[in-house]
């Protein structure tokens, strides 16, 4: 969003991305290699790998922001489809320990919709940094975007309750990371809605909403560690062959950090 709105600073902080986001799809390849056949993950992460090369290659000045976000989004999207495909085919989602299932949804799923989600609105809210406001297409989107991070909310806490029947050792381990996430997505909620209602669209109000928002995302991101960390723990007390499946789940993950850490730049 910074280079499209003309900020040629931004040139270097999105080369900088760009490189890391390729060191994660090297790193997702050769784990592919290795675990493709058995996981029949076929040609996807190459399909993966060129549509995201394809995205970083259109930005450039003067493109439509709205445009580039629908790609964005989509690409995020088929990332995080590739996510819940491995989650089936590798068998974690059919684990017979319910401390253990309920781990995996909240790592494969829950959270990484609420991240999602929550990208999204910060994605939004990138394009009024330089106090240009939100078009009419614009606000309907980031109303809908709300009111899908509060449903999509209410099923990641429903998991953490559910675990917290199976294991509370478990539950309370990562439920202090996940409330500190969503009081952050909360206090940035109540911070973007009254942008909407008020009248200040100036720069430095749409500056503090986007770093408002990043923060917001950082405090989701330091749950999922939690929760992924969690989640090695356990598996690592139960299964060792299926380490090296849960490493390329978080290679995936890592993937989807650096793709709204893309849009956000």
């Amino acid at each position: 969003n910074r280079l499209l709105s003309g900020d040629a600073s931004a040139a270097q902080d999105l080369a900088n991305n760009r490189n890391q986001l390729e060191t994660a799809f090297n790193n997702l390849s050769d784990m592919d290699a290795r675990k493709g056949p058995e996981l029949e993950t076929e040609n996807r992460v190459q399909r993966l790998r060129e549509s995201a090369r394809s995205l970083m290659e259109g930005v450039k000045p003067g493109l439509s922001p709205d445009d580039l976000f629908a790609q964005w989004n989509e690409q995020l999207a088929q990332t995080l489809n590739f996510i819940y495909y491995v989650s089936a085919t590798s068998g974690l989602v059919l684990d017979d320990d319910p401390a253990t299932l309920f781990l995996i949804d909240l790592s494969t799923i829950r959270m990484p919709r609420e991240i999602n989600v929550a990208g999204q609105v910060r994605g939004i809210t990138a394009g009024i940094s330089t106090g240009q406001g939100l078009t009419a297409s614009m606000r309907g989107s980031l109303d809908s975007l709300l009111r899908l991070e509060l449903l999509f909310r209410g099923e990641l806490e429903q998991s953490v309750r559910l675990l917290k029947r199976r294991s509370p050792e478990l539950a309370n381990r990562i439920n202090d990371p996940i409330a500190t996430a969503t009081t952050a997505m909360d206090s940035f909620r109540n911070e973007l809605q009254a942008y909407v209602k008020g009248t200040d669209y100036s720069a430095p109000r749409g500056q503090a909403l986007g770093a408002q928002g990043n923060v917001a995302v950082a405090a989701l991101y330091k749950a999922q560690d939690e929760i992924q960390v969690a989640l090695q723990d356990q598996l690592d007390s139960r299964y060792t062959s299926l380490l090296q499946l849960r490493q390329m789940m978080i290679a995936m993950c890592v993937i989807v950090g650096l793709l709204l850490l893309y849009a956000f730049s």
